[in-house]
């Protein structure tokens, strides 16, 4: 057996061996963190560590300087105002490598935007709110959750430099994404592949060389400087805006208000770096018989009017478009719109082919318009249309905007409350919210099956009210105007979740024959002969 000790050979233990194991565990503690010092400073000197799983690098953290962070402009507040913004650059290590699992973010000076590659692989740009929530603003599409390693890294052969995404799969680093898929960031023979200013179906060659580094400034635009942007926020895409113009319609008093087209909208309007115009006309027997035009003459004082912003241009007769509606007369009258269903169905389907020559131009040149405008031939403007800001407007609002001088009426919507009714005759918005717009012709029958016949499965239909309701119901409204088309755009717009504004800001208005004389006044009468059946009463 060992030895064993009480109490009073504990109590008596010298003040000697107390002392040295007190010294001992000193020494101990000091030894330890005498290792831990030395090994901290291993990692800080020798930055370039690699994780022995994977043999991934993890590159040091990246840490603005005053030589990678370029000074804000005097009077810069860093906001998000575009010109005064500052600009964060990510200089790449000595392994190329710009972003990994060590150090996944960068952020711009302000912190309101951060470039993060996720958990899950994804590369996404985020743009940060007051209140600390995220917001993905452009992204890789790359997160497919594999586990293994991600790099983003700079690689640079023979001057050119691009962006490239790397992720460890079935144990072979793989690219899944660089930046050469975008056309204005590849090189091809000695220059930088961009499009041009004046026509969107040229390229032409930069010959800016990029600095190696990654850019992100405080409004979000995240570049290779010198080389390309690879998203550029609304705020800054105003400097280079583009509208696109779908006039189509009557043909009628176009001879006038084409000039008030170019003046106070097309020539040089300041939102609009580039203006397209798409005119889809129809003329009518008394283009024919009073004014003596042709299908020719139309066509030539067409291109005349809107000159080099002309893309497409297409002059037919009405008689060549009209369609009957689906089921003919019969069907018609099964409902209480009756004939008018005729005369609904023709304008949608004249504005969907419209559309249908201007989405064509877009996807043989490669272009989306940022803002997309309708209007009618004969629409007249006399003073200069203000729009929304493509911040205001975001992807998926309309702006309807009311002619001048129209008095109030009110429209049943699908979801069964009455608002203000818009306009039929002029919306703009992004080309996505506009294909809801445009297309409208596409869903037409459906609409009426649903909303418009006796049966009635729809909770409300699309008549509208001439006077205030006293309430949502139909039996609320003293002056119905059953069928109108007006009515038909608000209660179409809610059912494909579309928000919509009515703006009664613009000064314009159609400019009728019996505006400018009595010549074709007469004519124009008769062939609109159910206007007041159709829709609201005009004030």
């Amino acid at each position: 057996m060992g030895p064993t000790h009480d109490h009073t050979m504990i109590a008596n233990q010298s003040r000697w061996t107390i002392l040295r194991n007190g010294s001992s565990r000193r020494s101990k503690v000091l030894i330890g963190a005498f290792f831990i010092f030395l090994l901290s400073a291993i990692f800080v000197l020798q930055p370039h560590w690699h994780v022995a799983s994977s043999g991934l690098p993890v590159p040091s953290l990246h840490r603005p300087t005053p030589e990678s962070t370029p000074k804000a402009p005097a009077g810069s507040d860093g906001g998000d105002n575009g010109a005064g913004s500052r600009t964060a650059a990510l200089t790449p290590d000595a392994d190329g490598v710009l972003l990994s699992a060590g150090t996944p973010i960068f952020t711009s000076p302000s912190g309101r935007h951060a470039l993060v590659l996720q958990d899950d692989g994804d590369l996404v740009l985020n743009r940060v709110d007051d209140d600390g929530s995220s917001h993905a603003v452009w992204w890789t599409a790359t997160g497919d959750l594999h586990k293994g390693g991600r790099t983003v890294i700079l690689e640079n052969k023979q001057g050119h430099v691009r962006i490239v995404l790397n992720a460890m799969l079935k144990n072979t680093w793989t690219t899944v994404w660089h930046s050469d898929l975008e056309p204005a960031c590849k090189k091809t023979q000695g220059g930088i592949m961009g499009r041009s200013e004046g026509d969107g179906s040229q390229t032409i060659a930069k010959s800016k060389r990029s600095s190696g580094q990654l850019e992100l400034s405080d409004t979000g635009r995240l570049s290779i400087p010198g080389l390309c942007d690879l998203y550029v926020p609304p705020s800054e895409r105003e400097k280079e805006r583009s509208l696109a113009v779908i006039i189509a319609g009557l043909y009628r008093t176009n001879h006038v208000t084409c000039k008030t087209h170019m003046s106070e909208l097309i020539a040089d309007h300041p939102a609009f770096s580039r203006i397209d115009v798409f005119a889809y006309m129809l003329y009518e027997p008394g283009d024919v018989d009073v004014f003596n035009r042709t299908k020719e003459s139309i066509e030539a004082n067409l291109r005349e009017c809107y000159g080099s912003h002309l893309r497409s241009v297409d002059v037919l007769a009405v008689s060549e478009t009209e369609v009957e509606y689906p089921g003919g007369t019969e069907a018609m009258a099964a409902t209480p719109c009756g004939e008018r269903l005729g005369r609904l169905n023709n304008q949608l389907r004249t504005v969907s082919l419209a559309a249908e020559r201007w989405w064509a131009w877009s996807v043989t040149n490669g272009y989306t318009h940022d803002t997309v405008l309708r209007i009618r031939p004969d629409t007249s403007l006399w003073a200069r249309p203000q729009f929304k800001t493509l911040e205001e407007l975001g992807p998926n609002t309309l702006i309807l905007p009311h002619p001048r001088g129209e008095h109030y009426f009110y429209c049943a919507r699908m979801s069964g409350r009455v608002g203000v009714g818009p306009t039929d005759q002029i919306a703009y918005g992004s080309a996505a919210a506009m294909g809801h717009w445009l297309y409208m012709y596409d869903r037409f029958q459906q609409m009426v099956d649903l909303a418009a016949t006796p049966s009635r499965p729809a909770l409300r239909d699309f008549s509208g009210c001439e006077v205030m309701p006293s309430g949502p119901l139909a039996s609320d409204c003293p002056t119905p105007a059953p069928c109108s088309i007006e009515c038909l755009v608000a209660w179409f717009l809610e059912a494909r979740g579309v928000d919509f504004h009515i703006e009664w800001g613009w000064e314009q208005n159609p400019l009728r024959w019996k505006d400018i004389g009595q010549l074709g006044a007469e004519e124009e009468r008769l062939a609109d002969h159910d206007d007041e059946d159709d829709g609201m009463t005009w004030g």
